[in-house]
């Protein structure tokens, strides 16, 4: 017998396993990573457009209206590709 074994934790049987997992919190379903609906996409900015671009959301987040960098790329670009279309 190992001079460690009363370091291991008695294993668990799937029923009680399957109750731990259900206590677990939950993933964040408003995160856009998680959401099916969402990829990523990575584009290459100027740095002086990224800090002009900072500087307004911060003045927007001050306003009380706080804009994701990610919804304001996606409004843009739905708007472009509906220009497109006519």
């Amino acid at each position: 017998m190992s001079k460690f074994k009363f370091l291991q934790k008695p294993r668990a049987d799937s029923k009680a396993k399957a109750e731990i997992e259900a206590q677990r919190p939950t993933r964040n379903t408003g995160a856009k990573r998680g959401n099916d609906d969402y990829v990523q996409l990575l584009a290459y900015v100027r740095k002086e457009t990224r800090g002009d671009l900072d500087v307004a959301l911060a003045e927007e987040k001050r306003e009380g209206r706080k804009i994701e960098i990610s919804e304001l790329v996606d409004d843009l670009l739905q708007k472009w590709l509906k220009s497109r279309s006519k």
